[in-house]
């Protein structure tokens, strides 16, 4: 039997134990608040968006170091895209749609050139002149080789430094130095703004139109109609529409130039991921004069839609090579800050319903091109190709004649 008074010192014992627990529980609580509040957060309910911006503000508040906010949202908008796994579904910030856009534009401020930049490590390799420029004035050739910009020599890791420099402000001049048949010459040329025509035109045998097109971009339907209006005032017997190398461009002039060539019905079918399908209807004015469409590998996209109704229609001939196979529809938007995103939306099909994404489109002629003429003829988007070389060509004026 336990006496009173251990039994009380019992008591007292237990109850400073109890409190010298709780003072040591509430230290440890008090001293990882943070730990036990980061837990709570991590393991609740939190929405996907949410929780991206929950870490978003806690690693620009806490972070060692001090974070740009905005530079973390584009990163993060971008990696997002790139978990799609598209490479049509992408972002980009203002600064990088800027650059596109302007790639893209028909009209620009210059010399007037188009180059290479790989074929030579010293030096840039002209392989176009724009009508109207006055490097074309001056004297400078198509295969002249840049070996200097005011002064500065090209290298390797320079040229595109050089090829910016040569841009500017309207009516000033730079001073090209180029070498020709092993001599160096230098021209002062003045920077012009000038409108890149998407669309050139020519005559062979007296008799047969030639319409090449380099892209489906919005200023490519005026430039194309006013071509064709041209060739068939001069009561041409045939017409040859050259697509090769022409990446595509919008949809919707890719229907309304091929609006001329079959008669009235589907254009394309759409079908998104809802299952709606979208359509497009050709009117029936399309001329009355045989035609054929060249293609080759780097046909794509809008190109096959035009291409792809033709074929299905059976209103004109294809001929060249296989075609790239993009048979799929980005939706674009660009955003308050001129920053600009893109998705694949929709797959499209020709008339009748072929899916040609992934395969391309048989010409029903098929001719091939030497590798080395084909890169030349898709690299030069301008250029009149002859017969001489160009096999392709020459089976297209043999099918009108």
């Amino acid at each position: 039997m336990v006496s009173k008074g251990k039994y009380i010192r019992g008591i007292i014992i237990s109850v400073l134990s109890t409190i010298v627990l709780i003072a040591l529980g509430g230290f440890i609580v008090v001293r990882y608040t943070n730990v036990y509040d980061l837990i709570a957060q991590v393991s609740g309910q939190n929405s996907p968006t949410e929780k991206l911006e929950s870490i978003l503000k806690t690693v620009v508040n806490g972070h060692i170091e001090e974070l740009d906010e905005e530079e973390l949202i584009d990163a993060a908008i971008k990696g997002m895209l790139k978990a799609v796994d598209d490479p049509y579904t992408f972002y980009l910030t203002k600064d990088e749609y800027d650059a596109s856009f302007s790639s893209k534009n028909p009209t620009f401020t210059g010399i007037g050139i188009t180059v290479d930049l790989q074929a030579y490590e010293d030096s840039i390799l002209i392989m176009d002149i724009y009508e109207g420029s006055n490097a074309l004035e001056v004297g400078i050739q198509v295969n002249d080789r840049i070996v200097a910009v005011d002064g500065v020599r090209c290298t390797a890791d320079n040229k595109e430094e050089l090829l910016a420099n040569a841009k500017g402000v309207e009516g000033t001049t730079v001073n090209i130095t180029v070498l020709r048949d092993g001599k160096e010459r230098e021209f002062t040329v003045e920077r012009r703004t000038l409108r890149i025509q998407l669309a050139v035109s020519h005559i062979f045998n007296d008799s047969i139109g030639y319409i090449r097109l380099r892209s489906f971009q919005i200023a490519a339907k005026d430039d194309f109609e006013k071509l064709l209006d041209e060739l068939l005032e001069q009561n041409i017997t045939g017409l040859i529409i050259d697509l090769r190398g022409n990446g595509g461009g919008y949809k919707d002039i890719a229907v309304q130039l091929v609006d001329h060539f079959i008669p009235k019905g589907c254009v394309y079918s759409a079908i998104n991921n809802k299952g709606i399908v979208d359509s497009e209807t050709s009117s029936g004015n399309m001329i009355d004069i045989p035609f054929v469409i060249l293609v080759d590998g780097n046909s794509a996209s809008a190109s096959e839609l035009f291409a792809g109704a033709i074929q299905d229609y059976g209103s004109g001939l294809l001929i060249g090579s296989q075609t790239f196979g993009k048979g799929i529809v980005q939706y674009t938007r660009v955003l308050g800050d001129g920053s600009y995103y893109q998705y694949t939306a929709e797959t499209w099909l020709t008339p009748n319903g072929r899916s040609i994404h992934g395969v391309g489109l048989t010409p029903d002629i098929v001719v091939e091109l030497d590798d080395d003429v084909a890169y030349y003829i898709d690299t030069h988007p301008t250029i009149i190709p002859s017969t001489e070389y160009d096999k392709q060509l020459e089976a297209a004026i043999n099918a009108l004649s």
